[in-house]
């Protein structure tokens, strides 16, 4: 008995469904037709109908007269326009958009470029105002997402992309999304939200491109939540924003590419906070991006709307500090990685990195504001003939200033500064401990007649031999003088001399720890996150689309 009940529960779902929805009137009933019905009968049984007082006998003949309609409202359940005076509207919707048919459909679906497509009727109202909101997407996402529409006329090709049910559900325009490497119809996506700008704009960065979202901040929560928390490691981007849009495609993609060296927030601009923004940054307007870079350094603002390839160049060139950080992926470009060569070329024999180290606070802010002075000394015209050692070595990119988180990169730390007080300088701060920062010097030796890499095979592996790698000998120095500038920069003078002139024996460099990724943990928990919410928005998408179409499906047998 209870089997029964069970399996004639679908059957009475569907019963009751139809008590409570009635057939709906169609307007080949409210003409008193069948469906196949030619033109002819469609004439004469308006003809024998039509009164001035029934509107449905016009509006259902206005529909079917004309072929186009009669075709759309056939697959679609669709009168194709909401009112006759939409049909007055001259020409089609322009757009700068390609249009798509059958002629082009296998192309683009065997692309690996993601797509929007717009299914779309030129005299349908909604579809004409929809055209403002399709274009802007255009030009936002143009070399990102390949946008195209598809003419309601083209039946089949419709029904392919957005289904006959989901049409008629959710009316047109109707928009359709390929992500990247989709390559078949099943994995197709359909988009069942509102059509503003906004939301639309936010589910094509968010599901198609899997780009990062970017947070708004207010003036309260900015520096706690935003600033204190990404790290002293990371240059901060603040986008002022005067409409509170969400940021546009590229400016996410900005943030994903550079998220080991950036972190990014937005503000909505208020008049009534001009003040605020203007004591602590400097800043009198927006829209404008801001680059908060070293500490005690003016930030750099950006002001007005940029172009992806304008904002793109402006983010590449503020993406480290002005005395950049020595960091894994920075230590080869500073040439302070024993493992490679130095930043001026392979066949330099001698070169130097001079590092600020300490853990993060107000002495190494100070010392890296020492430093940052040092620096522009280097590159002054009016440079002390006694330094000329350290400048040239400088601009010939022989040597580099970089400062280093003692605290994060502890064991390079203590390798480089090996004394009795190297605690007040590297690793975690101890209760009650003094902060000291600290200079110290790497002089860098390849030997000119060193062996390339040997790599050996062993079974189906292959492994670098450790007898035989390739590495720079290193000679540290330590700085012991006052924090003067004049002093630091004659000590980097008098050091660099001394090494390029005096034969000093190559050290070997194989216990030298290797430098501590920043963003590894961090960077595999968030693609790991990431990867699982993209997942999962599919996963969502993909579950209501099939709750439309069961629905649609009760209601199309009701």
């Amino acid at each position: 008995m209870a089997s029964w009940v069970v399996a004639s529960l679908p059957v009475l779902v569907l019963l009751l469904w139809a008590a409570l929805h009635p057939a709906k009137v169609t307007h080949y009933k409210v003409l008193g037709l069948r469906g196949n019905a030619s033109s002819e009968e469609i004439q004469a049984a308006y003809t024998a109908r039509k009164s001035p007082l029934d509107t449905k006998v016009d509006h259902a003949f206005y529909v079917l007269s004309d072929a186009y309609r009669r075709r759309v409202y056939d697959h679609f359940g669709l009168d194709s326009v909401e009112s006759e005076e939409a049909a007055l509207d001259t020409g089609p919707i322009l757009s700068r958009t390609s249009s798509l048919d059958d002629t082009n459909f296998k192309s683009v679906l065997e692309s690996t470029t993601p797509c929007l497509i717009q299914i779309f009727s030129d005299v349908n109202t909604r579809s004409r105002e929809f055209s403002p909101v399709w274009e802007r997407l255009a030009e936002v996402l143009e070399g990102q997402v390949n946008l195209l529409r598809v003419e309601l006329g083209e039946v089949q090709l419709a029904k392919l992309l957005a289904g006959k049910r989901w049409i008629r559900r959710h009316g047109i325009p109707s928009l359709v999304a390929k992500p990247p490497g989709c390559r078949e119809l099943k994995c197709l996506i359909r988009y069942s939200k509102g059509l503003s700008y906004d939301s639309i704009l936010d589910w094509i960065a968010t599901l198609l491109l899997d780009l990062p979202r970017i947070r708004y901040f207010s003036s309260q929560n900015l520096i706690p939540e935003f600033i204190k928390k990404s790290g002293p490691h990371k240059v901060k981007v603040i986008l002022f924003s005067d409409t509170g849009e969400r940021a546009l495609p590229f400016v996410r993609e900005a943030a994903k590419k550079y998220s080991e060296f950036m972190s990014f927030g937005c503000v909505l601009w208020r008049q009534e906070e001009a003040s605020i923004w203007k004591s602590r940054l400097g800043l009198e307007l927006a829209p404008a991006v801001v680059f908060i870079k070293d500490p005690g350094v003016q930030p750099i603002i950006v002001y007005g709307k940029l172009t992806r390839d304008s904002f793109m160049e402006t983010v590449e060139e503020h993406k480290v500090h002005v005395l950049p950080q020595l960091r894994s992926i920075t230590a080869s470009k500073l040439g302070c990685d024993p493992a490679d060569f130095s930043a001026s070329g392979k066949d330099v024999e001698t070169w130097y990195c001079v590092v600020v180290a300490g853990r993060p606070g107000f002495q190494l802010d100070q010392l890296r504001s020492t430093m940052r002075i040092v620096q522009d000394e280097l590159v002054s015209e009016d440079i002390d003939s006694h330094n000329f050692a350290a400048a040239t070595a400088y601009k010939d990119k022989r040597l580099s200033l970089s400062w280093l988180d003692g605290e994060m990169q502890k064991k390079f730390c203590y390798y480089c500064l090996p004394s009795e007080t190297v605690h007040e300088t590297c690793g975690p701060r101890q209760y009650q401990e003094q902060d000291v920062a600290r200079i110290f010097m790497i002089r860098f030796r390849r030997d000119p007649n060193h062996q390339k890499p040997v790599v050996k095979r062993i079974n189906t592996w292959w492994r670098l031999d450790d007898e035989e790698q390739d590495l720079a000998s290193m000679l540290i120095a330590p700085y012991s003088g006052a924090d003067e500038i004049s002093e630091v920069l004659s000590w980097i003078s008098s050091t660099v001399r001394d090494g390029d002139t005096n034969e000093i024996p190559f050290f070997n460099t194989k216990s030298v720890p290797a430098l501590i990724p920043e963003e590894q943990a961090v960077s595999m928990l968030s693609s790991t996150r990431n990867a699982a919410s993209g997942m999962r928005r599919r996963l969502i998408d993909k579950v209501n689309s099939l709750v439309v179409d069961l629905m649609d499906f009760i209601t199309d047998w009701s």
